[in-house]
């Protein structure tokens, strides 16, 4: 595939839906967080199940899980998952960054090094790659 035809595959379309899923992902971590805080006196078991349900950031987190679903796949049926999951890690990222900025979480050393690092092979990944079409992929 030519460089042209590589732009041309990433729509603003595209771009937006892919965007979305470390976005859903954000959202899932932060409902997860609050749900965590809700139930953190309830021991685990049938209790803690049946009480999980009942809350509204459950329900948040279902629907986020099914809109992340819906936009990953939408990425897939333009992309090979050898070229869209490498920056899936931008949603790493953005946990730490949330963590720091919304929730307050201290930020460690070694946080920032993986970051970085994930950042580096993220980038390193994404130009290194073979770009291939839909029919040579083995999905036509």
């Amino acid at each position: 595939m030519s460089s042209a035809a590589a732009i041309r595959k990433w729509s603003p379309g595209l771009m937006a839906t892919f965007l979305a899923v470390p976005l859903l992902n954000l959202g899932y971590q932060f409902g997860a967080e609050q749900l965590a805080h809700v139930t953190a006196g309830i021991p685990f078991g049938p209790d803690w199940l049946v009480g999980i349900m009942r809350q509204p950031w459950m329900a948040a987190i279902i629907v986020i899980e099914i809109g992340s679903f819906i936009a990953w796949m939408s990425v897939l049926a333009s992309l090979s998952v050898s070229e869209a999951f490498p920056l899936t890690a931008v949603g790493y990222l953005l946990v730490i960054a949330l963590g720091w900025i919304w929730l307050r979480e201290p930020i460690r050393p070694l946080q920032i090094v993986g970051a970085v690092s994930i950042a580096l092979g993220v980038f390193f990944v994404g130009s290194g790659g073979v770009a291939r079409d839909a029919n040579s992929a083995g999905y036509g």
